[in-house]
């Protein structure tokens, strides 16, 4: 799975979060085009306010897709 992240702040915030969660995550986002949950492919990542904000690719249809991972604070 290929991840690039838009800041070291970014980063540091998906590396935060326990390995096992990051899988359950990225296998967990919805498709608007397969109208169902999907695995998310080839993401990048944005820290947003105190979030991370996902942006990707469906593994099954290539549908552009994103996840909002919501956090307390971002430093």
């Amino acid at each position: 799975m290929d991840k690039i992240f838009t800041t070291p702040q970014a980063r540091e915030i998906w590396e935060a979060i326990p390995k096992v969660y990051q899988t359950k995550i990225s296998n967990n986002v919805y498709c608007g085009k397969c109208h169902k949950m999907i695995t998310i492919v080839n993401f990048t990542g944005e820290a947003m306010q105190s979030s991370l904000v996902l942006k990707g690719k469906c593994k099954r249809c290539g549908y552009d897709v994103a996840r909002v991972i919501e956090g307390e604070s971002v430093r």
